[in-house]
This record gives structure tokens, C-alpha cells and sequence, in this order.
């Protein structure tokens, strides 16, 4: 309990003492792309989801204030890469990413897997590699998901389109077999598409992806800044 009770004085003294630095929040660009439940804009054109409450509730604590900008992803994880004082939520942790990115928290938890209409044959998959089997993917442009599947079965063909959502709509138009897509996409793109659950099924989960959706920063964010965002973050409750 006392050391407990230390960490977390260490932890507010510490912030206090960053916050008699200033924070040029207009010089901090903080990015996210449309990926509902996750982030997307509401109907009064402000970005919402379960991972921007927990990046505000961070952002509160660490005494930051700065707006997050919403751009499709492709766009949005370029300029972190490039951009000194980006950060971006949420995405994926892989060997890949690891060292282009500062890793600062993490956010939330998600699984991705492959779906096919149920209405369909099964399609039954080992390895990824046997999709070079199936006729056409539906992917996101530039995602990490993408990316793997290319890796993995680089012969297969793709549609290639700019949010889960439009994938799939491909997938019940009959103009893709497979798209990825985590359980919380499907059950909320299945209300605003007047579909259901039950109308697809899981050829195989994509565990090569792991589970956890992060914040992370260009590699020349201030590092003060970076310390203090990292340091709220250990708060208990704070983030997940």
C-alpha cells in the first residue's frame, strides 16, 4: 500500500512540476482516422469513440490541451511518421511499427478476424497464405491488416477501399469473399446497414495482429512532453 501510495504522489509531484512548463498545444497535432466504435465524428462534428474518451481522459490528466483531427488513415499515420510533435491513436503494435513510433499508452483491446457471408460455402483456411484460394479480398488502404494480408498471400486479389465500412459492403454485394473486421465494427456497421451478426461467420482470426490499440507519437515529439503523457498514464483507472 505504501509503495503504492509513493508511486502515485511521485506521479502527481512530477506533473506539477511539468505543468510550470509550457505546452505549446497549437504546435501538437493530435491524429485519428474514422474507425467507429473506436473514434468517429458525431452528428455536432466532434470526434467521439471508446478509445478518444480514454486519449481525452490522458490528455486531462497530463494537463494537455490540444484538438484531435480526424483524416482518413493513410494520410493521418504518414504525417505521425514525418511530423516532430504528432500523436496518433489508435492503432496496432507490431515488430514493424515498433521503431518508427514513441509508444505512449494503451488504449484498448480489440480482435480481428476474416469474415464471409454465412450464406456462402465455408471457406476453410489454415494459414493465411491459402487465401491466394479465394477471389477477392476487401482491405483498408495503408492498414497494418492490409499490410499482413499482402505479406502473407500476395496473390490474391484485392479490393482495396478507404474504411471497414465500404468493405463491407462489398462483402454483401457478392463483390468480395473475406474482409477483416473486429466483432465491435461488425455489430455497429450491422445497424447502419440493416444487417445482422448472423449473416456472416469467422474464417479465422488474426492473431498475428495481437490485441491492443495504442497511442503513440512521432519519435521527435518533445520528450517532456512525451514523459508527462506517459507518466499520467500510469494513474490507476486511467488508461486500459
Amino acid at each position: 500500500m505504501i509503495n503504492k501510495l509513493s508511486r502515485k504522489l511521485c506521479v502527481v509531484m512530477c506533473l506539477l512540476t511539468f505543468n510550470s512548463l509550457s505546452v505549446a498545444a497549437e504546435e501538437l497535432l493530435i491524429l485519428t482516422e474514422p474507425l467507429p466504435p473506436y473514434q468517429y465524428l458525431n452528428d455536432k462534428g466532434e470526434v467521439v469513440g471508446t478509445m478518444t474518451e480514454q486519449v481525452n481522459k490522458l490528455l486531462a490528466a497530463s494537463g494537455v490541451d490540444a484538438d484531435i483531427i480526424m483524416m482518413p488513415w493513410a494520410r493521418a499515420y504518414e504525417t505521425a511518421l514525418k511530423r516532430p510533435d504528432t500523436l496518433i491513436f489508435s492503432l496496432l503494435r507490431n515488430a514493424e511499427r515498433e521503431p518508427l513510433l514513441e509508444w505512449i499508452a494503451p488504449l484498448g483491446a480489440t480482435e480481428t478476424y476474416l469474415y464471409q457471408l454465412a450464406s456462402r460455402p465455408a471457406i476453410e483456411i489454415r494459414e493465411l497464405n491459402q487465401l491466394q484460394k479465394i477471389h477477392v479480398v476487401a482491405v483498408k488502404r495503408e492498414d497494418i491488416t492490409t499490410r499482413l494480408l499482402y505479406k502473407e498471400a500476395p496473390n490474391a486479389t484485392y479490393i482495396v477501399q478507404t474504411n471497414t465500412k465500404d468493405n463491407l459492403k462489398m462483402l454483401l454485394a457478392g463483390r468480395a469473399d473475406v474482409t477483416p473486421a473486429s466483432v465491435e465494427q461488425m455489430e455497429l456497421f450491422c445497424q447502419e446497414l440493416h444487417c445482422s451478426l448472423s449473416d456472416f461467420s469467422t474464417v479465422t482470426r488474426l492473431h498475428q495482429l495481437g490485441k491492443t490499440l495504442y497511442l503513440a507519437a512521432n519519435k521527435q515529439t518533445d520528450p517532456q512532453l512525451l514523459q508527462r503523457l506517459k507518466m499520467a498514464a500510469t494513474a490507476d483507472s486511467l488508461i486500459y
